[in-house]
């Protein structure tokens, strides 16, 4: 991991068109499983690289939605779920919930237009209820926050 952070440093994240897709994704698995701080340090990064093509967006999305659910508690594409486990409970017997979405009114457009697969289908993959926000009487939204657009968040 160090040694993997030391070298994006210095080189930049690992583009296909260099290493390979394999290559760039599994660069991609190890940040996407590390604590914020080390995802920190590459994400601007690993942006850059799919903005230019040189990286998957929809793995940028994920991990823009990792790092912002353990920041902030919340996420921009609807890609991350938790549960919420008390102590004596099975994890398995816990369902996940997703973590709030800011802007969610657009979230089919933000998917759409970098190519993610299909929300409901994704969430009934994972075994997500999802309840379509006119069907929640306590809904507030999030707003999508100027640092995170700064940030280049929006793909």
């Amino acid at each position: 991991m160090l040694r993997l952070s030391e070298i994006i440093k210095a080189s930049g994240w690992p583009k296909y068109s260099e290493v390979g897709k394999e290559a760039g994704d599994a660069a991609f698995f190890i940040f996407q499983h590390d604590h914020a701080k080390n995802m920190s340090n590459v994400l601007p990064l690993f942006i850059a690289a799919a903005k230019a093509g040189e990286a998957d967006l929809t793995k940028a999305a994920m991990m823009i939605d990792r790092y912002l659910a353990y920041t902030e508690g919340v996420q921009i594409y609807g890609t991350q779920a938790f549960r919420k486990i008390e102590p004596g409970q099975n994890r398995n017997d816990i369902p996940l919930t997703l973590y709030p979405i800011a802007d969610e009114e657009n979230l089919l457009k933000r998917r759409n237009a970098i190519g993610m697969s299909d929300f409901l289908e994704n969430c009934k993959r994972l075994g997500v209820e999802y309840l379509p926000i006119q069907m929640r009487s306590n809904y507030e939204p999030v707003p999508i926050k100027n640092k995170w657009i700064k940030a280049g968040y929006l793909l």
